[in-house]
């Protein structure tokens, strides 16, 4: 399984997302009914990267290329070292990517596919 590389740290805050999997009926009398949509809470992250030198762009676009992507999933280690979870997870979504005299800046959302053991 391909390994999200160690060098390419996102920039903070780091968004944590955890998805409702609610799905709710709404009936005439004003209650409500609702049952989960999937089995467990899927979490996402908003990986924000400003300024990310060259080198680590062009690694970083070589790791896309190896994932697809959002084809296949790689395993991903929350930078917070106090968190320090290992996830397994798939890409989203990945925003364009501005390159400014500083560097290249831009947002991949990643979203767990599972928790790793």
């Amino acid at each position: 399984m391909l390994i999200w590389p160690a060098s390419i740290i996102p920039s903070f805050p780091l968004d944590h997302i955890t998805e409702d999997p609610t799905i709710r009926t709404p009936f005439e009398d004003g209650s409500e009914q609702t049952r989960p949509r999937y089995t467990r809470m899927r979490e996402s992250f908003v990986l924000r990267f400003k300024n990310l030198p060259k080198a680590k762009y062009d690694l970083l676009k070589e790791f896309l290329a190896q994932v697809k992507v959002g084809s296949v999933e790689f395993e991903w280690t929350h930078p917070d070292p106090t968190v320090g979870t290992v996830y397994i997870v798939k890409i989203v979504s990945i925003s364009p990517f501005q390159f400014t005299i500083y560097g290249y800046s831009g947002e991949i959302t990643i979203r767990g596919v599972k928790k790793n053991a």
